[in-house]
C-alpha cells in the first residue's frame, strides 16, 4: 500500500513540474510563458500559454477481449483514464515549444490481468478559425502490474509560433483515429 502511495506522489510531482507556472485542466486565469533564455529559470509573464482541455468522450479508453472495438463490460481487458492535463510554454524568439502533459491511470479489466497496453493519445491544436494547426497521435505504451492500477504521465512537445498561441485551443485525449497533420 505504501508503495502505491509513493508512486502516486511521484507521478503527481512530475506532473507539477511539467505544469510549470500553468494551470491544470480547464482553469482560466493569467497564463504564463517561460522564456528559454531566462538565466534564473523562472517563468515570466510574456504572452499566452493556451490552456489544455479534454474533449468530451476522450478521457477514457478500453481494450476488449479478442481485439474487438466494443463489447460488454465483462470483455474489458484494459481500461485507462486521463485525470488531469497541463502545459508549459517556452519561448525562443517567435517560436514557442508547448509541453503538453496528461496524467492518468490504467487498470486491468474483468477479462484482463497484468501485461502491456498501448494507448492512442492525441494532442491537437485548433486555430481561431477552426483550422487544425497541429495534430499528432502517439501510441503510448505501458504495462499494467498484477492486481493494481498503474499511474502514467504522457508528455509531448508541440511547436507553435507566438502568434498562434494567442487564440489556439489545445486538446489532449485518447483517440482511435488515424489522422495527423505535418
Amino acid at each position: 500500500m505504501q508503495s502505491n502511495t509513493v508512486r502516486i506522489a511521484a507521478a503527481l510531482s512530475v506532473l507539477t513540474v511539467v505544469a510549470g507556472c500553468s494551470t491544470f485542466g480547464g482553469s482560466a486565469g493569467t497564463n504564463t510563458v517561460a522564456s528559454a533564455g531566462d538565466t534564473g529559470g523562472q517563468a515570466i509573464v510574456r504572452g499566452t500559454c493556451p490552456k489544455v482541455e479534454l474533449r468530451e468522450g476522450t478521457s477514457s479508453y478500453r481494450t476488449y477481449k479478442g481485439g474487438a472495438k466494443k463489447g460488454p463490460d465483462s470483455a474489458v481487458v484494459r481500461q485507462a483514464s486521463i485525470d488531469q492535463a497541463s502545459r508549459e510554454c517556452r519561448v525562443n524568439g517567435n517560436q514557442v515549444t508547448m509541453k503538453v502533459g496528461a496524467a492518468g491511470r490504467v487498470i486491468a479489466g474483468p477479462a484482463g490481468g497484468s501485461g502491456p497496453v498501448t494507448m492512442p493519445i492525441r494532442v491537437a491544436v485548433i486555430g481561431d478559425n477552426g483550422n487544425v494547426l497541429y495534430s499528432k497521435l502517439t501510441q503510448y505504451k505501458t504495462t499494467v502490474p498484477t492486481s493494481s492500477a498503474k499511474q502514467f504521465l504522457f508528455t509531448h512537445d508541440v511547436p507553435l509560433t507566438l502568434a498562434e498561441t494567442t487564440s489556439a485551443q489545445v486538446f489532449v485525449g485518447f483517440d482511435t483515429g488515424p489522422y495527423d497533420t505535418p
